[in-house]
C-alpha cells in the first residue's frame, strides 16, 4: 500500500463535540507544512453519559462523585472538564492529589487543596476547633483561631480534624473538591471519608479519582458509596469510533479513515494517553503530513505504531539531549513532584545547564510543570516507561543521590522517601534507620497501615540486626491488627515469637498480637491456641494478661464452651481488679456485661449500669465496643428494644468521638433488628448500602447475606436464598458467630422442606444443634430449634426430635431469652403435629404466635398462625374449616403486607384446596410511589419539617433513626431539596 491509502477522508464533517463539555473558542488552523504541536484532544470524547451523571451531581450537592478506570484512560481530563463547567457557574475548585512515596502524614490530599485559600480562610468565622490544622497548614498558622485544649488521645486528635476540615469546606459555599490518586491516599484521608457522611457540608461536591486495581479494599466500600449515594463513574477505554473521534479532534481534521482509527485502537487499547503519545511520536517523525487540505500518512506497514505508550516514551526520550535525559530519569526516580533543586542535584546537572535541560524536557512535554516550581512527569505510566530505560547500577546511583538530596530539605524530612530511596540504592542502614523512623511516625498519627507495611519489610530483611528484631516486632505487632491485611505480618511474627533469644514477657507480648491477628484473619483455632500460650508467658505483665484473658473470655468463638469462658471472664475479673487501670477495668466490666447478656444471663444488664462508660477517650472507645457486643448479645436473645437503645448509643457515641471502626457492625446489627422484627419497609435499599460499607467487615457483611436469604426465601428466590445463606454460613464460621450460623443452617433447612428433601433439612439442622451442645450456649439454637424439630419429624424421626426438644429445654430453662422461649414453644406445636395430636398442635402454635406478636416477630407470628391453620384442617371437627381458613387468612394478610409473596403463595394455595375463595392480594404498605412521597415518607417529613431530630422522630414513630435517615434522604431527593431546613417551604398536607 503506497501513498494512496490515506489518513483522512475528504468529505467534510462537523468537528466532533460532547453535548456536555465546557465551550472553546474554534482553535486556528495548523501551518500548511507543520503538523499541529499539540498533541491533546480541545474537547472531550466518548464521555458524553459520564460527564452528564457527574454535572448533575455536582448540581446537587452534597455529593460524592467516585471516577474510577485504570491509567491512561483519561480520569483527569475528565475531571477537569467537570471542574471547568463548575468554575463557570461559580463553584470554588479544590484540588488534593496524594502520591506513591506518601509520608506518614494525615489528611495529605486535603491539607494540599486547603493549603491555597489563603484569602478564602481570611474571611470566614472560624471556631476554635478548627485550630486542630495547625501544625498541618503552618503556612496559615497566623490565620487559624488558637487550638482548644490538646486532645487526650489520638482518636479525639483526629476528630477535631476532621471537624475542623469539614467547617472550613463548609465555610467555602459552592465548591467541589477533587481527590486525585486516591489509591494512593492515607488511612486517615478514607476515614475522614468514612466521617463525612454524617457531616456533609451541604453545597460541598466531592470527587474522588482512583485505579481500582490499586485501590485497598477497606476503601472500596467508601469509593462506592458506603452509608449515602453515591454517583459512581466508570471511565473505560475508547472503543475504535471514539479513537477515530478523539484523533480527528487532535489533527484538527474533517474526520480520519477507519482503517487508521482502527490499526491505532488496536496497538493502545483505546487509552487516550498512550493515542497522545503515539500520535506525537508521529509527528516528530514526520510520519504524518499534509497535502492540500487533508492530512495524509505512510504506508501502515512503515508506520510501526508502538503498541504501549512505553515504546512512546522511550522513543521520545532518545530524541531529547543529554541534559533534558538527566533531567527527565531524574524525576522518575524520584516518583514524586519535586522542585527544582532537588532536581537539579539528583540529575547531577550544573546550574547554569539546568534551565535548558528543563526546557527542552518541558517543550517535548516528557516533563510537566506542576506550579510553584515544582516538577514531575506527567503520569505514572511515563513515570514506570521512562524508569525502565536506567540501568541498574545508574538507578542505584541515582536513588543515592535522591536520598542525599532530600536529607538536606528543612524538616519534617519526607521520611517515606528516604527509606524507599535508601533501600533501592542498597543502603541498608539507611533505609532501616528511616523506615523505622517512618512508622513512628505513622504509629504517632494514627496511620497504622502505613506503619505495619514498613515494619513488615524491616522484619522480613536479612539486614535487621538480631538486637533491633524484638523491637521492630513488638511494633508490627501493636500496628497489623489495624492494617488491612494481616498474612503476611502473621508469617513474620511466627517466624520471631519463638525466638529464644527474646525475654519471655516479650514473646507473650507478640503472642497475643499473634493471636489476635489470627483471630481477624479467620483462624480462630489457632488464634486462640496462640492467646492461651501467651497468658503463661505474661505472668510478669499482668495488664497484658488480663487483656489475653478477656480475650478468651469472648464466646463468639467456635472454640471452647460456656464454663470455659465464664472461667477466663471470672479471671479477667479478678485480675484487672488488682490493677490502677481504669480503661482495663472498664473494659473487663463491659465485657462481662455483654457476654452474661449473650448467654441469657438477666444479671448482665443489671451490670450494664455499673460500667464506666464515660471518662478517658480510651474508656469511652471501649464503651463503643462494649455497646456493640451488648446489641449482639440482646438481638440474639430476643430483647429488641435493648438491642436498639445499645446500637443508637453506640451510633451517637461513635459519631461524637469520630470513632468509625465499629459504626458497621452496630448498623448491621441494627438491620438485624429490623429484619426479626419485621419492619421490612425499604429494607431491599437498607440492605444493599450497607453491604457496600461493610463489604470487608466479615462481622457485619455477613448480617446483610443472612437478611438477603431470609428475604428471598419469604419471596421464594430459593436459589438467592441458597446462595445468601452459604455466604452468611461461611462468614459466622470465620468470624466464630454460632447464632447466625444456626439462622441460616434453619434457613437453608426450610428451603430443603420447601423442596421435599426432608433427610436433607434434618441433617442441616442437625448439624447446627450439635455444634450448639458444643458449646453449651443453648439460647444460641432459639433460631433454630424449631425448624430442626419440623425436619426431623418430617424425615419419621421423632425420637431424635424430642431429644433435641429436651436438651434445648433444659439448656434455657433458667435463661432469659424471648426467642428461646417462644421457639420451644413452637418446636413443640411441631411434636404434637407428628404425634396426631391436632387439638394440642394448635394450641401450641397459637401460643407461639402470640408470643411471637409480644415482641414484634410479625412475620414468625404469621408462621404459626398458618401452622394452626394447617392443623385445624387436618381434624374431624365439621366446624374446623372456617376457623381454619380465617387463621390462614390472618396469617395471609400478614405476609402480604410484608411483601413475603412466597409464603403468600403457600398459603393461598392451601386456602383453595379448602375450597374457599380467596379475597383479592393486599397491597397496602408495598405501593411503589415513584417520585411521590409515600405516606411514611410524608409523616417523617412533617415531623423533620418541625425541628425534630432523627431520634425524635424514631422514638415517636417507633423508627430505628437510621431508618429515619433513609426516609429524609428519600424525601429530600424526591421534592429536589438541598436541605430538612428546606422541608418547611413545602406543602406536605
Amino acid at each position: 500500500m503506497g501513498d494512496g491509502a490515506t489518513l483522512v477522508n475528504t468529505r467534510p464533517t462537523q468537528t466532533p463535540t460532547t453535548a456536555s463539555a465546557p465551550s472553546r473558542a474554534p482553535r486556528q488552523p495548523p501551518d500548511a507544512h507543520e503538523p499541529p504541536s499539540r498533541v491533546f484532544s480541545p474537547i472531550l470524547i466518548g464521555r458524553d453519559a459520564e460527564f452528564e451523571s457527574a454535572w448533575t451531581a455536582v448540581l446537587r450537592p452534597p455529593a460524592l462523585i467516585a471516577v474510577e478506570g485504570e491509567a491512561g484512560v483519561g480520569k483527569s481530563r475528565f475531571v477537569a472538564e467537570v471542574t471547568a463547567r463548575a468554575a463557570e457557574h461559580d463553584h470554588r475548585v479544590l484540588s488534593g492529589q496524594a502520591h506513591p512515596l506518601r509520608e506518614p502524614f494525615p489528611l495529605g490530599p486535603l491539607i494540599d487543596a486547603i493549603r491555597p485559600l489563603r484569602e478564602e480562610i481570611a474571611g470566614l468565622p472560624l471556631t476554635p476547633v478548627t485550630g486542630a490544622l495547625r501544625p498541618l497548614l503552618p503556612e496559615l498558622a497566623d490565620l487559624l483561631p488558637e487550638p482548644a485544649d490538646r486532645p487526650p488521645d489520638r482518636a479525639s486528635e483526629r476528630h477535631q480534624m476532621f471537624r475542623a476540615v469539614v467547617e472550613i469546606l463548609a465555610g467555602l459555599g459552592p465548591s467541589v473538591l477533587v481527590l486525585e490518586d486516591m489509591h494512593w491516599a492515607d488511612e486517615t484521608t478514607w476515614e475522614f471519608l468514612r466521617y463525612l457522611p454524617i457531616h456533609h457540608p451541604e453545597q460541598l461536591s466531592v470527587m474522588l479519582i482512583f485505579r481500582r486495581e490499586d485501590l485497598a479494599d477497606g476503601a472500596m466500600s467508601i469509593a462506592s458509596g458506603g452509608r449515602r449515594p453515591v454517583e459512581h463513574i466508570r471511565l473505560n477505554p475508547l472503543n475504535a469510533e471514539e479513537v477515530r473521534e478523539l484523533v480527528a479532534a487532535i489533527l484538527q481534521t474533517e474526520t480520519v479513515t477507519i482503517e487508521f482509527a482502527s490499526y491505532l485502537h488496536e496497538r493502545t487499547a483505546g487509552l487516550p494517553f498512550v493515542i497522545e503519545e503515539a500520535l506525537s511520536l508521529l509527528q516528530q517523525r514526520r510520519d504524518v503530513v499534509r497535502h492540500g487540505n487533508r492530512w495524509a500518512r505512510k504506508e501502515l506497514d512503515e508506520l510501526d505504531v508502538p503498541t504501549g505508550v512505553q515504546e512512546a516514551v522511550h522513543e521520545r526520550l532518545a530524541r531529547v539531549r543529554e541534559g533534558a535525559r538527566k533531567v527527565v530519569e531524574a524525576a522518575a526516580v524520584l516518583d514524586s513532584p519535586s522542585p527544582q533543586d532537588v532536581l537539579q542535584a539528583v540529575s547531577g546537572l550544573t546550574t547554569s545547564s539546568l534551565p535548558a535541560a528543563l526546557s527542552e524536557a518541558l517543550d517535548t512535554a516528557l516533563l510537566h510543570d506542576r506550579g510553584g516550581g515544582v516538577y514531575g512527569l506527567r503520569h505514572a505510566l511515563a513515570t514506570q516507561s521512562v524508569y525502565r530505560t536506567i540501568s541498574s547500577p545508574e538507578r542505584r546511583a541515582l536513588h543515592e543521590r535522591a536520598a542525599r538530596a532530600l536529607e538536606q530539605q528543612h524538616a519534617p524530612l519526607p521520611v517515606a522517601q528516604l527509606a524507599h530511596h535508601f533501600r533501592r540504592a542498597g543502603d541498608t542502614a539507611g533505609w532501616l534507620r528511616y523506615a523505622e523512623e517512618a512508622a513512628d511516625r505513622a504509629l504517632s498519627v494514627g496511620e497504622d497501615a502505613v506503619a505495619a507495611t514498613f515494619l513488615e519489610q524491616m522484619l522480613g530483611s536479612d539486614g535487621l540486626p538480631a538486637a533491633d528484631r524484638e523491637r521492630i516486632a513488638l511494633k508490627l505487632g501493636t500496628a497489623a491488627l489495624h492494617g488491612l491485611t494481616h498474612n503476611k505480618a502473621i508469617a513474620l511474627l511466627n517466624a520471631v515469637v519463638d525466638d529464644d533469644r527474646m525475654s519471655t514477657t516479650t514473646k507473650g507480648d507478640l503472642r497475643l498480637s499473634l493471636g489476635m491477628l489470627l483471630y481477624q484473619a479467620g483462624d480462630a483455632v489457632e488464634g486462640r491456641e496462640q492467646i492461651k500460650r501467651s497468658v503463661v508467658e505474661l505472668e510478669a505483665a499482668p495488664a497484658l494478661q488480663a487483656r489475653a484473658m478477656k480475650n478468651l473470655a469472648t464466646p463468639w468463638v467456635l472454640e471452647g464452651d460456656e464454663d470455659e469462658h465464664l472461667m477466663w471472664l471470672d479471671r479477667a475479673r479478678q485480675l484487672s481488679a488488682t490493677l490502677d487501670d481504669e480503661a482495663l477495668t472498664a473494659s473487663v466490666a463491659g465485657d462481662r456485661a455483654a457476654i452474661l447478656i449473650s448467654i441469657g444471663d438477666r444479671h448482665g444488664y443489671d451490670l450494664v449500669e455499673r460500667v464506666g462508660s464515660t471518662g478517658s477517650n480510651a474508656i469511652s472507645r471501649n464503651w463503643v465496643s462494649t455497646l456493640s457486643n451488648l446489641a449482639l448479645g440482646a438481638v440474639w436473645t430476643g430483647h429488641y428494644e435493648r438491642a436498639t437503645e445499645f446500637v443508637d448509643e453506640g451510633l451517637g457515641v461513635s459519631e461524637e468521638l469520630g470513632y468509625t471502626r465499629l459504626m458497621g457492625p452496630l448498623q448491621s446489627t441494627a438491620l438485624l433488628i429490623e429484619w426479626l422484627t419485621s419492619r421490612w419497609e425499604g429494607i431491599d435499599e437498607r440492605v444493599r448500602d450497607l453491604a457496600r460499607v461493610t463489604a470487608d467487615i466479615p462481622h457485619a457483611s455477613l448480617a446483610t447475606d443472612l437478611v438477603t436469604g431470609s428475604l428471598s426465601l419469604a419471596r421464594g428466590d430459593f436459589a438467592t436464598s441458597e446462595a445468601s445463606y452459604q455466604a452468611a454460613a461461611a462468614a459466622s464460621a470465620e468470624t466464630g458467630s454460632i447464632p447466625p450460623l444456626v439462622a441460616a443452617a434453619a434457613g437453608r433447612a426450610r428451603i430443603r422442606l420447601a423442596e421435599g428433601d426432608k433427610a436433607g433439612a434434618a441433617d442441616i439442622a442437625e448439624e447446627a444443634l450439635r455444634l450448639v451442645a458444643t458449646k453449651k450456649i443453648w439460647v444460641w439454637a432459639a433460631e433454630g430449634i424449631e425448624v430442626a424439630v419440623a425436619a426431623l419429624c418430617a424425615d419419621r424421626r421423632p425420637e431424635d426430635a424430642a431429644r433435641w426438644l429436651t436438651a434445648f429445654e433444659r439448656g434455657v430453662a433458667t435463661r432469659d431469652s424471648p426467642t428461646a422461649i417462644a421457639g420451644l414453644t413452637a418446636a413443640k406445636g411441631h411434636l404434637a403435629e407428628a404425634s396426631g395430636d391436632w387439638d394440642g398442635a394448635i394450641a401450641t402454635y397459637l401460643r407461639a404466635s402470640s408470643l411471637f406478636g409480644e415482641f414484634a416477630r410479625a412475620y414468625d407470628k404469621a408462621l404459626m398462625l398458618e401452622a394452626a391453620g394447617r392443623c385445624k384442617a387436618s381434624t374431624s371437627d365439621a366446624t374446623a374449616e372456617p376457623v381454619a381458613v380465617e387463621q390462614l387468612l390472618e396469617a395471609l394478610k400478614i405476609f402480604e403486607y410484608l411483601g413475603a409473596t412466597g409464603d403468600a403463595a403457600r398459603v393461598r394455595r392451601l386456602v383453595r384446596s379448602l375450597g374457599m375463595k380467596l379475597p383479592r392480594p393486599w397491597r397496602g404498605g408495598r405501593q411503589g410511589y415513584g417520585n411521590e412521597l409515600s405516606p411514611r415518607e410524608r409523616e417523617v417529613a412533617r415531623l423533620a419539617a418541625r425541628g425534630r431530630t432523627n431520634q425524635e422522630i424514631a422514638d415517636e414513630l417507633f423508627l430505628s433513626p437510621w431508618t429515619v435517615a433513609n426516609h429524609v434522604r428519600k424525601t429530600l431527593t424526591k421534592l429536589n431539596l438541598k436541605s430538612r431546613r428546606d422541608l418547611s417551604s413545602v406543602d406536605l398536607s
